[in-house]
C-alpha cells in the first residue's frame, strides 16, 4: 500500500510554526507584500485568491497590482523598481505565466534579491547550491518538506527532475543537489530518455504540466513520486502523475489536488516573514 502524502497536513504544520514565529516577532506593523498580475488568467485568479486568504489569516497585507496584457516590459520593470525602493513593502512577486510578448527574465530579475519572495531572481537561484540564496522557490521548499516529513533520505539517492522551468524544475533540481542527491534533469531535448531513466530512479519529481505524463509502467514499486506540474483542465486541477494507476504501486505519491500546491502557498508566506525581517 502506497503512502499518499497529505499536503494539507504538511501545510498546517508549516502554518502553525509560522504563527508561533509571528507571535514571537511582536511586529510594530503588519508585513506588506505585493503580487503583480498581468492579464486575465483564470488560474492566476484562483492562486492569488488562495494566497490572499492565507495572508489575511496570518495578519499579512497583500497588495494586488493588476495590469492589462498590453503593458510593456519596461513599464512593469519601472513599477518593480519603485516597489524595490519602497521601505514599506517587504516582498514582491509576479504571478506567472506572463503574456508571451513580455520579457519574463528581465521582469523577474528586476526584483530585488532581498524582496524576491518567489525565489525567481537569477541571483537567488544561482546561489542555492552555495547556500547564499536569500530566497528559495516556495515550490522547491514544498518538495523538500514532503521528503523530510516522510523521512525520505535524499543524500546519494537517484533523483529525476522532469522539467527545468524557472518556477519549479530548476530550483528543485538545485535544492536536491544541495541536499546530496544524484540529480538528473529530463527536458524536451532528452525526453526520449524519460522512461528508461525513471525505471531506475529512487525519487521522481515531475514539473511539466502535462496530464498523466508519468504512468505505472515507467517507475519502480519503491519509487517516491512528487507531482508538481499541475494545470486546470475542464475546471479541475490535474497533474503529471497518472495517479489512479500509480497510487497503489509506489512507495509514496503526492496527489493532485491536495499535494504540493497546498504546501506551496504556506512556504510563500514563510518567505514573506523572512523578507519582513530582512528588510526591517
Amino acid at each position: 500500500m502506497s503512502i499518499i502524502a497529505d499536503g494539507k497536513l504538511i501545510a498546517e504544520k508549516n502554518i502553525l510554526e509560522l504563527k508561533t514565529k509571528i507571535k514571537k516577532s511582536n511586529f510594530k506593523t503588519s508585513p506588506i507584500f505585493v503580487i503583480i498580475q498581468i492579464g486575465r488568467n483564470s488560474e492566476s485568479n484562483l492562486y492569488i485568491k488562495n494566497k490572499k486568504t492565507l495572508a489575511e489569516n496570518l495578519g499579512f497585507i497583500l497588495e494586488h497590482y493588476k495590469f492589462d496584457s498590453d503593458i510593456k516590459t519596461k513599464n512593469i520593470i519601472k513599477k518593480i523598481k519603485e516597489l524595490n525602493e519602497n521601505n514599506d513593502i517587504c516582498g514582491i512577486m509576479v504571478q506567472l505565466p506572463l503574456p508571451k510578448k513580455l520579457n519574463t527574465n528581465k521582469i523577474l530579475n528586476s526584483i530585488s534579491v532581498n524582496k524576491d519572495i518567489d525565489g525567481l531572481n537569477k541571483k537567488n537561484q544561482n546561489s542555492i547550491l552555495n547556500g547564499k540564496s536569500k530566497f528559495i522557490s516556495p515550490t522547491a521548499l514544498s518538495v523538500e518538506s514532503v521528503l523530510d516529513f516522510y523521512n525520505i533520505n535524499i543524500k546519494n539517492r537517484d533523483v529525476i527532475v522532469v522539467g527545468k522551468g524557472r518556477v519549479a524544475g530548476k530550483p528543485i533540481s538545485l535544492l536536491m543537489k544541495k541536499r546530496g542527491g544524484n540529480v538528473k534533469v529530463i527536458t524536451k531535448r532528452n525526453s526520449y530518455k524519460l522512461e528508461k531513466n525513471l525505471q531506475y530512479s529512487d525519487i521522481v519529481i515531475s514539473a511539466v504540466g502535462k496530464e498523466n505524463l508519468i504512468k505505472k509502467r515507467m517507475v519502480s514499486k519503491d519509487a517516491v513520486l512528487i507531482d508538481v506540474g499541475t494545470k486546470i483542465k475542464n475546471g479541475k486541477l490535474v497533474g503529471d502523475l497518472d495517479f489512479n494507476s500509480l497510487k497503489d504501486n509506489v512507495f509514496l505519491i503526492t496527489p493532485t489536488p491536495g499535494g504540493i500546491g497546498v504546501i506551496t502557498v504556506s512556504f510563500l508566506m514563510s518567505n514573506v516573514l523572512k523578507a519582513y525581517k530582512l528588510n526591517s
